[in-house]
Order: C-alpha cells, then sequence, then structure tokens
C-alpha cells in the first residue's frame, strides 16, 4: 500500500466531516425519487430498518478519491426497490447489510435494477452484520470503472441466501492505495471479521446469470471453514482478464478485509479466471475465460477448485494463461464429487485439467480437447469417460 506505487486513486486522507447526508431510522413508505445528490462527506443515503422504499432516478456524484461515502446504504430494510439510477462514490454504490442497528431483524425482498454504479470498493456489496439477508434480486446493472464489481461478505452470525444477479456488465481494475478489494468482478467471502464471532453464518444459494465481466483480477470464493459458502451457480459468465499496469505492486493477492487475523485479511495467492475454496455445491455452466498475452505469473488456471465438494462444469470454454506446461485450463485440489461435460479447450491449450486428490469424480464426457496438447494430467484419471466424448481422458487412449 506504500505511497510509492502512486496515489492517483486515493483515498485521500480527511479533517472532521459531518455525518450521512440523508437518513432514514425506522420509517415507512419512503419515496426518494428524480434528485442529483454530490460530493457526500460519507454515506449519501443511509436507509435502516425502514420498510416500503422506492428509490428511483437518482443521481449521486462523490468525489470518488474518498472513502466511505457509499451512494445508498440499506441496513436491515424490508421491501425495498432501487432503480434507475446513476452512482459514482469512493465507497460501495449500493449497499445492502444487516448491521444490527434493530436487534433480531431480517434484511429481505430487495430489488436493484437499471442502475449504471463506478465505486472503489463494490458496485454492489451485500453483508455485513448478524442479521439475516435473504431474497435479492439484482438485474440490469452496469458496473464501471470500479474496484469490485458484484461482492457478497459474511462475517457474522447472519446468512445470505437465496440472491439472484441477472444481466450484468462488469468492469473492474487494481487500484492504488488503501482501497479493500484487488479488482475482483465477483467476490464471496465467509471469515470471521472478529476474534468474539464464535458463531459465523452461511452464503448460500446464490445465481449469478448472463454477466460480461472485464477485469484486472479473476472472480474469488473464499469460505474459510470449508461449506459455509454453498450451491452457487454461474450461467453464461464470460470473463475477460487483462494485465494491469499495477499487476507488480497491488496485485497476485487475495484481500478478505476486513479479518480479524491480519494472515487472512491480505496475502499473496496465485489467482485464477474462477477461484473457489471451501465452497460446497458449485455449478459452473456456460463459462468462458480468456487472457490477454503476457499475464502475469502469479495466474495459473482459468478455473481452479480447492477444498470444494459437489462440482459440476457444463459448457466450459478456455485455456490456461500463457504457455507454461505446469499450468492447466482447470485445477481440480482437494474436490469430492465433479462432473465435467460439454465443454472446449481453446487454442494454444497445454494441460485441459489437472488434478491432486480428487474424490468420486463422475462423469467426464462430451468435451471436445482436439487443442488440448495433454487432456489430463496426471495419469491415471479419476473419471470415467462416457462413450460421446470427442477425446477421451489421456488414460482412456
Amino acid at each position: 500500500m506504500a505511497p510509492k506505487f502512486g496515489i492517483a486513486d486515493g483515498p485521500v486522507t480527511f479533517r472532521p466531516r459531518p455525518n450521512r447526508l440523508i437518513a432514514f431510522y425506522g420509517c415507512r413508505d419512503v419515496r426518494i425519487c428524480d434528485v442529483t445528490l454530490t460530493d457526500a462527506p460519507i454515506w449519501t443515503i443511509h436507509l435502516a430498518d425502514c420498510e416500503r422504499v422506492d428509490v428511483s432516478g437518482l443521481k449521486i456524484v462523490n468525489n470518488p478519491l474518498i472513502p466511505n461515502n457509499d451512494g445508498i446504504h440499506c441496513t436491515t430494510c424490508r421491501s425495498v426497490h432501487i432503480s434507475n439510477c446513476d452512482v459514482v462514490c469512493g465507497d460501495d454504490a449500493i449497499c445492502i447489510t444487516s448491521v444490527e442497528s434493530k436487534p433480531g431483524g431480517v434484511c429481505q425482498n430487495v430489488t436493484v435494477s437499471n442502475c449504471t454504479l463506478s465505486s472503489r470498493s463494490a458496485g454492489v456489496r451485500v453483508g455485513y452484520g448478524p442479521n439475516p439477508i435473504r431474497r435479492c434480486v439484482f438485474q440490469n446493472l452496469v458496473i464501471h470503472n470500479s474496484n469490485r464489481g458484484l461482492a457478497l461478505f459474511v462475517r457474522q452470525e447472519g446468512s445470505i441466501e437465496d440472491v439472484l444477479f441477472n444481466n450484468v456488465v462488469i468492469q473492474t481494475r487494481l487500484h492504488t492505495g488503501h482501497w479493500w478489494g484487488k479488482g475482483e468482478p465477483l467476490h464471496l467471502s465467509v471469515l470471521p471479521e472478529r476474534k468474539s464471532n464464535t458463531s459465523l453464518g452461511r452464503i448460500r444459494n446464490v445465481v449469478f446469470t448472463n454477466v460480461l465481466a472485464e477485469s484486472e483480477s479473476g472472480v474469488v470464493m473464499w469460505a474459510q471453514e470449508p461449506g459455509r459458502i454453498e450451491d452457487v451457480t454461474f450461467n453464461q459468465v464470460r470473463l475477460r482478464l487483462h494485465k494491469s499496469p499495477l499487476a507488480e505492486s497491488y496485485g497476485g493477492n487475495i484481500d478478505l478485509r476486513p479479518a480479524f487475523d491480519p494472515q487472512w485479511a491480505i496475502f499473496r495467492h496465485d489467482l485464477a479466471g474462477v477461484f473457489g475454496h471451501g465452497v460446497n455445491g458449485l455449478t459452473l455452466n456456460g463459462i468462458d475465460v480468456r487472457w490477454d498475452a503476457d499475464m502475469p505469473k502469479y495466474y495459473g488456471y482459468a478455473l481452479w477448485c480447492e477444498q470444494t465438494n459437489r462440482v459440476v462444469i457444463d459448457g466450459f470454454c478456455g485455456r490456461q494463461p500463457g504457455s507454461g506446461d505446469a499450468h492447466a485450463a482447470i485445477l481440480l485440489d482437494g474436490v469430492r464429487g465433479v462432473t465435467i461435460r460439454n465443454s472446449q479447450a481453446a487454442e494454444g491449450t497445454t494441460t485441459f485439467l489437472r488434478h491432486r486428490g480428487v474424490t468420486e469424480a463422475g462423469l467426464f464426457g462430451n468435451n471436445d480437447l482436439t487443442k488440448a496438447t495433454t487432456p489430463i494430467a496426471p495419469l491415471p484419471s479419476p473419471f470415467t469417460a462416457s462413450p460421446g466424448a470427442a477425446t477421451p481422458p489421456a488414460s482412456q487412449n
């Protein structure tokens, strides 16, 4: 985070500043429409413990160098509808949390649609807090020039469940300075924020459909305790990874802040187009991963599943970054129960699938591996080949 790497993206040091620009606490039937709000000192709009809220047609233009100036921040609200807004800010553009402003509450029945968002943090953030968050739909969004695209966090008892993201275009990049995040287009993580957190919630039943993302980092899913993220589905997600001018100074890290243990807050780690650690139930349908030339060495795989159970890869197309034989289009590491079908090795694939510690492997079938130098390594393969495979696993040749 040293200033020697540049300060163009902030965050700036701030003097004492006023509080939230607009706040509604414990209100019902709130309507905010067709206004322009600029230069909020911290959160622009705060909705806490509110019910039946309509927010539409807002233009929020904050200084993106200033931290904590979220656009629309909802804490433990019910029946919230946000639409047709244009938000530029230094912190999360739209934030749905379950902070304990009302003990025993619940955040539920939230829709966000037709918005254009830019943020030094996340375009959309869901979580954290002790109360549950459930039944949320986000659709028809454009997220640009952001640090993170869509981000889900569990750090306390409150779980996040039954969430849909549909029709989203994302452009993220690495930023200078002490911003949380490392350019991930999609981020899901579960780990304790404080040492006293003895009970953690879960992220479950989340679906991403029709996502186009250009990014300087890959998708990250991280459950500190395996299984705390479960039943996540990707449908038709196209990801293009670019080499960042900040790759040497800020890249090659996983950022899980906030975390009570500094070793898990931000740490050096190889990356992938899509990386899942500790996920129980991961379905990847129609994933397409493409790379710029000369990607940083910390990228190794298009898809990487680690300590993950019940994995289905269907209709994947991609290859490893670069041409190194040590890497692969797909790495399965400590995976239990996996099927790979209807997938294609892209031009220039060295090894299509590399595996270690895979158990209960299912079907490997109907995959076109004609452009892969090595279909599977090492041998023997743990999979059963289907009769319709265009190129069966290497162990079957």
